[in-house]
């Protein structure tokens, strides 16, 4: 069974005291990509369990972790897709 990435930082994270999960952006500017992934963060140190692969497909791929606002905003644009969130999908499922 292969685990989510965000288990791994999970994983990781009750292992090596001091990290805390965040949510960050892999970008590679020559591929023009950039992917969304969990990642463990202390200080300047992280650790990204996706990052390698992403990086075997894109060699410049880096990974950037989100500011709290970042991920606030992101959570808000995220619930306003979801057709749950729309007001005529509310009212069926009441």
């Amino acid at each position: 069974m292969v685990q989510s990435a965000i288990a791994h930082v999970f994983e990781f994270i009750s292992q090596n005291r001091g990290y805390r999960a965040n949510m960050g952006v892999v970008v590679s500017k020559a591929a023009q990509q950039t992917v969304l992934c969990w990642g463990a963060v202390k200080g300047s140190d992280f650790y990204v369990p996706e990052l390698e692969g992403f990086q075997r497909r894109w060699p410049d791929a880096v990974w950037i972790p989100l500011s709290e606002q970042q991920a606030q905003l992101f959570d808000h644009a995220w619930e306003q897709q979801r057709p749950e969130s729309s007001p005529s999908h509310r009212s069926f499922m009441h």
